[in-house]
């Protein structure tokens, strides 16, 4: 139906020249009643877009909200972990290193001890 008048709009001014004056009367408030219906419908047309176009940004806005708010959970709880994790292996490496001082401590005191025997001095008192 609105390609068949916008079509008739179209072939307006031909219409209008070939009828005589009574007819062109006629045609002029036909072609009135579609360039208003056409006008109509236009502004109807412009109304949904703009109607359209404002879900469409309400929606995005949620969508990076949404992301945004996800994001910030995430980058709190790998921070978080991370903490947790460096906190862990802080306190395993002074362990470690507190367990290797200690024997090292006995195996140089050993060592210590073997030479002295081996060089014929007596044991030293703990």
């Amino acid at each position: 139906m609105k390609f068949h008048q916008i079509a008739l709009v179209s072939l307006l001014p031909l219409l209008i020249g070939a009828c005589s004056d009574s007819d062109k009367a006629a045609v002029k408030e036909q072609a009135k009643a579609v360039a208003e219906e056409t006008k109509k419908l236009g502004d109807a047309a412009w109304q949904s877009t703009k109607n359209a176009a404002d879900e469409a940004a309400d929606k995005t806005k949620e969508v990076y909200e949404s992301t945004k708010e996800a994001t910030a959970e995430a980058y709190e709880a790998t921070k978080e972990k991370s903490a947790e994790l460096y906190g862990e292996a802080k306190e395993a490496t002074e362990h470690a290193y507190e367990a290797t001082t200690e024997k090292g401590a006995e195996v140089i005191e050993d060592a210590q001890q073997e030479q002295r025997e081996s060089d014929g001095l007596p044991k030293t008192q703990d």
